[in-house]
């Protein structure tokens, strides 16, 4: 069925939702990529001889690796569906770690490495899609995307934008400009606060950008 979907051949089956199908490709996922890490740790040096042993290895991290490719894709449909959202941009961001911990045990395979340098690969991984992280904001990204499929989409979600807080406030203003419809304005959810940077220590770049920018609004 993944192939199938893959190529635009064939649709959903009957009564199964997107949801369900993003779920059922992350589970697996889960199991899979754990075992394929397991497996590869444990028979390092049992293969390391066995050349045959070693292309079987590498068929199955291959499977693993088109198992992580549908389960984005899966994931894609998903958000497609049902907009964006923080757990599904973390969804995303955990997949790619899984598809690159796959390849570096690949290369570790291959080229013989120690286990600590597959560890050591892992972790330097890791520690820089967390740096990287650090400077994207993604109450904007999602903002942005949701607000842009907001025609195509099943489902606008407005009160979940409305919850991502003062980041998303920029693009909130800019919807009611173009609509001329306010957001937020529910009656169980409201507009985002912004509170002005008031001392040094509450001071970050995004929060002072976000300040100036609504300054400059306020003054036209």
């Amino acid at each position: 069925m993944d192939i199938g979907v893959l190529t635009g051949g064939v649709s959903m089956p009957e009564g199964m939702t997107y949801a369900r199908y993003a779920h059922r490709g992350a589970y697996p996922l889960v199991a899979t990529a754990l075992l394929a890490g397991v497996f590869a740790i444990a028979t390092h040096k049992m293969i390391k001889a066995n050349k045959f042993q070693q292309k079987l290895l590498y068929l199955w991290l291959g499977q693993n690796l088109f198992l992580v490719i549908t389960a984005v894709y899966r994931l894609s449909l998903y958000v497609e569906a049902y907009t964006l959202t923080y757990l599904r941009v973390a969804a995303f961001i955990w997949m790619l770690l899984v598809f690159a911990g796959l390849i570096l045990t690949i290369i570790q395979i291959r080229q013989s490495k120690k286990i600590a340098w597959l560890v050591r690969s892992n972790l330097a991984v890791l520690a820089a899609t967390l740096y990287l992280c650090c400077f994207v904001n993604f109450a904007y990204v999602i903002t942005s995307y949701n607000i842009q499929n907001a025609n195509t989409a099943n489902r606008f979600d407005e009160r979940y934008i409305c919850e991502l807080g003062e980041q998303a406030l920029p693009l909130i203003l800019e919807q009611d400009q173009k609509t001329g419809i306010r957001m937020c304005m529910g009656y169980h959810y409201g507009r985002p606060i912004f509170e002005p940077i008031s001392d040094w220590r509450e001071w970050g770049f995004r929060k002072w950008r976000l300040q100036a920018y609504l300054g400059e609004k306020l003054h036209r």
